[in-house]
């Protein structure tokens, strides 16, 4: 059943999650959170590159996670 594959979407689009959320983000994503997540929206958030590509090298660890800014 679909509930029982956990967190598969992330909508954090939109919202002021910045640099210290990507940091929480990809820490929980390297410890293994959303182990089958195929989706992570990032869109209109104050992050800055340095937010950024700490999620996306997080992220980059899961073939099937796609991070949508």
């Amino acid at each position: 059943m679909l509930w029982e594959r956990g967190l598969v979407v992330l909508q954090l689009g939109d919202t002021a999650i910045g640099d210290q959320g990507a940091r929480a983000l990809a820490a929980a994503l390297h410890a293994g959170a959303m182990p089958e997540g195929q989706q992570l929206w990032l869109a209109s958030t104050p992050m800055s590159e340095v937010g950024r590509a700490a999620v996306q090298a997080a992220a980059a660890m899961r073939d099937q996670l796609r991070v949508c800014w």
